[in-house]
């Protein structure tokens, strides 16, 4: 293993990738979490809660129930809040087991750029995503409030991603306007939009996708596209050649807010003897040390993106491009 990567004096493991989940009262935060306990399809989730109540679990899931913690029979486990929110996310590590992912879910009220600071300081925890999920038909009316204005400005400013809930009530034309009020008061930011917060689960996890997208294909380079649903688009890119390392950044900089999520093993050229460990979500990245090649060095990157606008064939020559010859 690198000596790079963070170690957890406490015996938790690395650091877990988190996940921030924000948005107003109403939007649909809790119906969010309960589509990705359903479907975290073997994954360990452990999930910080407000309230246990609004949790949807089927009883013939739960495994254990303690006054604070749930665990349920696929892995995953929640856990409310009690005393300050680190006290709930060990006492769920504790009680839980070893998790792949933790998602906190905050309230409606709440700021998640404070809560996701969790996540950029010491190292238990790596930020990995803060989601702000917003109702198509109220989230304008409560931006103009003067009371609410703050607190809606306040959280799409923490957003990594806006997902836009609750479609199937607007009319085209009123969603074309709020796509275009978004334009001007979250710029730059990357936005789906849903019925009922059912998103793929590998977008908001610091998780390659759950298909086998990428097949090992030696002392070459191919595209593979694949379609993951109408709204959602995943393609992979596999090269034996290096990258250099500040032309990937430039190519990382350059990723339109279409393009959501990447996640891979790569190589580069300055430290072409071990995996280099790529994790790409809404604009943000980071170039992890990973382990020695167990054997030919071989770049294997998937990226998810909106379907029809990841504009494919400019990936390619991207990432082609920041090759070394």
């Amino acid at each position: 293993m690198s000596e790079d990567k963070p170690v957890d004096v406490r015996g938790y493991g690395p650091a877990l990738p988190l996940t921030v989940v924000g948005g107003f009262l109403g939007a649909g935060k809790t119906t969010l979490l309960n589509h990705l306990l359903a479907n975290a399809n073997g994954r360990r989730i452990g999930v910080v809660v407000n309230d246990f109540g609004e949790i949807n679990i089927d009883e013939r899931l739960i495994a254990r129930r303690t006054d604070s913690i749930i665990s349920l029979t696929n892995g995953c486990a929640c856990c409310d809040f009690g005393g300050t929110l680190y006290d709930s996310l060990f006492q769920l590590l504790e009680a839980a087991g070893p998790l792949e992912f933790i998602v906190i879910e905050t309230s409606g009220v709440a700021d998640p750029g404070k809560v996701a600071d969790v996540g950029r300081v010491g190292r238990f925890f790596r930020l990995n995503l803060v989601v702000v999920v917003t109702d198509a038909v109220t989230v304008r009316e409560h931006a103009a409030d003067r009371y609410l204005h703050d607190t809606i400005a306040r959280q799409l400013t923490a957003a990594d991603l806006i997902l836009i809930n609750k479609t199937d009530l607007v009319k085209a034309a009123e969603l074309a306007e709020l796509e275009s009020w978004f334009d001007a008061v979250a710029p730059g930011v990357a936005r789906i939009a849903s019925r009922t917060a059912a998103v793929p689960v590998d977008v908001l996890l610091d998780a390659p996708p759950s298909e086998p997208l990428v097949r090992r294909i030696a002392d070459s380079e191919q595209v593979h596209g694949h379609h993951a649903g109408r709204q959602f688009e995943s393609w992979s890119f596999i090269s034996s050649r290096p990258f250099r390392t500040a032309a990937l950044h430039e190519v990382l900089a350059r990723l339109p807010r279409t393009i959501l999520r990447a996640k891979g093993v790569v190589q580069v050229d300055r430290a072409a003897e071990r995996q280099t460990i790529l994790h790409f979500v809404a604009g943000r990245w980071t170039l992890e040390a990973g382990e020695l090649w167990p054997v030919m060095p071989q770049t294997e990157l998937v990226v998810i993106g909106l379907a029809g606008r990841m504009e494919v064939p400019a990936l390619e020559e991207a990432f082609k491009g920041a090759l070394l010859s």
